[in-house]
Formats: C-alpha cells, structure tokens, sequence
C-alpha cells in the first residue's frame, strides 16, 4: 500500500481527529445486510457469516442493500441497477461515517467508485461542479485515492494500492468512510487520513455550494457511465 505525502503532511502539522456516528431516524426502513455467506471468512475482517465486521459494528440509522445481478430501484429510490451498473446519491447530512462491503467476483474496470462530486469519473478532478471533488475507487485489482482541488498541484494521488483485489474469485471488499478519512479492513487494510480527501460539509467550495453529499457508482463511476466495469455482485450501506 502506498500512501502519498500528501496524505499525511498536514496530520502531521496540525493533527486530525477521528470521526463518531450520529445516529438519525430511519428515513427509508431498516434493510438487513446480505449475509455473504458464499465467501470465507479473512484475517480477522469478517464475521463468521462472511460480512464484514464493520458493517457488523454499525450504528447508523441507515441500511441498505443493493443486488447488482438485479435491475431495480434501491435505497429508497436514491440507486437504480441497469444491466449490473448503477449511480446514486448518498445523503450524509445527519451521519459522520459511511461503511461500505460489497461482494466483487473476478473484477474488472471500475467496480467501486465513491467521490465527493456527481462529475468525477476517475483520475481526480470533476467537471468543475466543486472544488472539493475527492474520489477513492477499485480499478480492476487496484485501489486509488484522489485528492480534491484544493490540495498542491491538484488533482494529486494521496494513496494507492494496485494489489488491493484478486482477479479471480469472490472477496468481500470493506471500506469505512469519514470527513478526511479512508479506512479498508477487507480484504487487507488500507488507511488514509489527509486533508484532501472526501469531505463532509467543508466550511467552503469556491465552484459549487458546501454539502454533505457523496455519491456512488457500481460497476461505473459516478460521472460516466462508459467508465465502466463488472463483478459486483452485492454492496451493503450503513451511515
């Protein structure tokens, strides 16, 4: 795992904090996870079922699971699956952490892909929608973190790990999500922590209004859906 100076410089002037759930009412009804119970469990990331830990351990008042084999509407209309891709939105207004596990069989192109902007489609940067425009996404075995437009010599590479997936095979793929924070417990672990990353309700954007917004692409990035991949089977949401 590589993880880019930049990722850490300013943790290291000024610190960060580590981030807490706020619990909010369920909007959209309770959707229990899906039980994984095809996949081994590995190296201490998941629970005996197969599900992740952390998606075991979350308190948010947010579930949701989405079947990509299946064309459908999910998470209360926020995702629609077409042919096993799909893009939705990701409300974090009254939530600190989203946890994330999917399911990805024999993986390629872009399989996962969570960015701070609905244009970003890869390699850093959007179509100049904000200015905090961060993304952290799996590319056929590899994971990449992306900074936004705020970071020097923007858009720039906070981290990376091109050994992240198999290429065959079912995992289970965990990641934990928070203000400034990347945190991958399955199947290895990845953790970033910078200033750069995504971000929740940043004090200012200097191309489009501050939020807490995130959004999610499926066997696509969430800008272009000719972004594309395959091998996602399921994804879980908590926040």
């Amino acid at each position: 795992m590589r993880v880019h100076w930049l990722a850490v410089s300013l943790c290291a002037i000024c610190g960060c904090g580590r981030v807490g759930f706020v619990e909010r009412a369920l909007e959209d009804g309770a959707v229990p996870p899906g039980d994984g119970s095809n996949l081994p469990p590995g190296d201490g990331a998941t629970t005996d079922a197969g599900t992740s830990d952390a998606l075991a351990a979350c308190t948010g008042a947010n579930r949701c699971t989405i079947d990509a084999t299946k064309n459908g509407t999910y998470c209360g209309g926020a995702f629609q699956i077409v042919n096993g891709e799909g893009a939705g939105t990701i409300d974090m207004a009254a939530s600190t952490e989203l946890v994330l596990s999917a399911t990805l069989c024999n993986p390629t192109g872009y399989t996962i892909h969570l960015a701070d902007s609905p244009s970003c489609n890869g390699g850093g940067g959007d179509a100049a929608q904000f200015s905090n425009d961060a993304e952290v996404y799996l590319q056929d075995t590899a994971i990449f973190a992306f900074s936004n437009d705020l970071a020097p010599m923007a858009p720039a590479l906070l981290g990376d790990d091109p050994g992240m997936l198999s290429l065959t095979g079912c995992q289970l793929f965990t990641m934990r999500v928070a203000d400034k924070e990347i945190h991958v417990s399955s199947p290895k672990p990845f953790d970033l922590v910078s200033d750069f990353a995504l971000r929740l309700n940043p004090p200012s954007d200097a191309e489009g209004p501050p939020d807490a917004l995130w959004y999610l692409g499926i066997d696509r990035t969430t800008g272009s859906a000719a972004r594309n991949g395959t091998g996602v089977t399921t994804v879980d949401l908590c926040w």
